[in-house]
């Protein structure tokens, strides 16, 4: 429609001018912008167009002095006007092609040193190194202090033998360590130990049993110097017949003190068949 409008118009132009020798031209006020941009209004020459509208003249004629004579001259320019406000700073633009890569240029000098970072983890150890040449020997070092005084070593009392027999009738009967043979004197057979300690676990061995009703008792006696002898707790009894009658044993213990003398006594009882023993004791100084 409106470009119907629009070549109407611009054949009623035509036809004018053909028809007169004075121009002839028509006025329109165009919409600048939405809403309805590009709506036109047909105007007369002397109404001005609103300020949302542009003013567009379609003249005819064969000379400028006519034309202008039509729509006016064009005024001098206008003296420059003030600037105006500075608008807000646009959006940044997207950003352009990298360009060409500069020459390198001339070395900084050196900067400060930075802080010292953390220290890394351990590296894996390394493979071992050639054992090196043996040094020197050093100076001996002081003596050390003395150690606490150690135990002294654990020992036997060992005695009997063959000749060391217990019979029926015998009456006391008395033994010594180290000694194959007998006394009914108990200090002819005794012996002295060089040192105090503790006598303990009594172990007798007949070479057979006393038979049936009979025993033989074994007891250790201590003999203090300057004082008489008397019995411990360490003593056993062998009796009857069969297996294990023919060996007895204690568990109990005797302090000695230095000086002091040790024996074996040996009784029966019944009528008690003739036999060879032997014993022996734990001795701890």
């Amino acid at each position: 429609m409106l470009a119907g409008l629009v070549l109407a118009v611009l054949c009623m132009v035509a036809a004018s001018s053909q028809a007169a020798s004075t121009p002839t031209g028509v006025s329109f006020c165009v919409k600048k912008r939405d809403p309805r941009k590009g709506t036109i209004r047909v105007v007369d020459a002397s109404t001005a167009c609103r300020s949302s509208e542009r003013a567009v003249v379609l003249a005819s004629g064969d000379s400028v002095e006519a034309l202008e004579a039509l729509v006016g001259k064009v005024g001098e320019k206008g003296p420059l006007g003030e600037k105006g406000t500075e608008g807000k700073q646009g959006s940044e633009g997207k950003q352009g092609p990298e360009g060409d890569k500069g020459p390198t240029g001339d070395k900084g000098p050196q900067g400060d040193q930075g802080l010292e970072g953390k220290e890394g983890p351990e590296g894996k150890q390394g493979p071992e190194g050639k054992e090196g040449k043996e040094g020197p020997q050093g100076k001996q070092g002081p003596e050390g202090p003395q150690g606490p005084s150690g135990e002294a070593a654990k020992g036997e009392i060992r005695g009997g033998g063959g000749d060391s027999t217990v019979e029926d009738g015998m009456g006391n009967r008395f033994f010594g360590p180290s000694i194959d043979f007998f006394s009914s004197t108990e200090t002819a057979i005794q012996e002295v130990l060089p040192s105090g300690g503790k006598v303990s676990n009594l172990r007798v061995y007949l070479t057979g049993a006393p038979g049936p009703s009979n025993k033989y008792t074994f007891i250790v006696r201590r003999d203090p110097a300057g004082s008489a002898a008397v019995s411990t707790s360490l003593s056993c009894t062998a009796s009857g017949n069969g297996v294990g009658s023919s060996s007895c044993e204690s568990n109990d213990s005797a302090e000695f003190e230095a000086g002091d003398a040790i024996s074996i006594q040996a009784t029966e009882s019944g009528s008690p068949t003739t036999r060879s023993f032997f014993f022996r004791l734990d001795y701890q100084p």
